[in-house]
């Protein structure tokens, strides 16, 4: 019962993101998704209120994987979420991510997309470095930290892009490396 439950909701799921790539994610109708997969309306809604339903499935997936390896770092001591920003090991972790959800998070980013993706993005790595900076450094106050989180955030999601629609120019080893460069020049000495 439930691998065809799954079965199904991963049609849903594929037909939406391959028709969003044709016509644009805000052009896609809920008509053209049940025709692309094959099933009835009734069977559409059992599973997802509307087409925004669906995006938000892929988009939580995506968020949850990288917040499961948030809620991991933070539960290790200082010294040793110091090590894993500065070895890289987390960049590393989200470049994998993307690079395994390559083809759906371009067309996120993309015009085709959802529009409403990178601002659910931005807000959600700038909490994540906001939660690491407040465990990695009790001195610094709250706008401190808000800032730091946020130039974090901007720069490190505009290299991950770089990396998603450049990637023969901008390989993930690149992209690791400027955000070591950046981490190591920038931030360090105030963590």
């Amino acid at each position: 019962m439930y691998a065809k439950r799954n079965e199904t909701i991963k049609r849903i799921v594929n037909g939406t993101l391959t028709l969003s790539k044709t016509h644009g994610f805000n052009r896609v109708t809920v008509s053209q998704i049940v025709n692309e997969v094959g099933i009835n309306r009734g069977t559409f809604y059992r599973y997802f209120n509307d087409k925004n339903d669906v995006i938000e499935t892929v988009e939580n997936q995506i968020l949850n994987h990288i917040d499961k390896f948030q809620s991991r770092l933070m539960n290790m001591n200082i010294h040793a979420i110091r090590k894993q920003i500065i070895s890289g090991a987390f960049i590393n972790y989200i470049l994998q991510l993307f690079d395994m959800h390559r083809e759906v998070l371009t067309l996120l980013l993309s015009d085709k997309g959802d529009i409403n993706f990178n601002n659910k993005l931005e807000f959600f790595f700038t909490q994540m470095n906001y939660k690491t900076i407040g465990k990695l450094n009790f001195t610094i106050n709250k706008k401190q930290k808000m800032m730091i989180a946020t130039f974090l955030t901007g720069a490190v999601l505009n290299l991950l892009k770089l990396s998603l629609f450049h990637p023969k120019d901008y390989t993930a080893d690149d992209i690791a490396k400027a955000s070591y460069e950046l981490i190591r020049d920038n931030l360090i000495h105030k963590l």
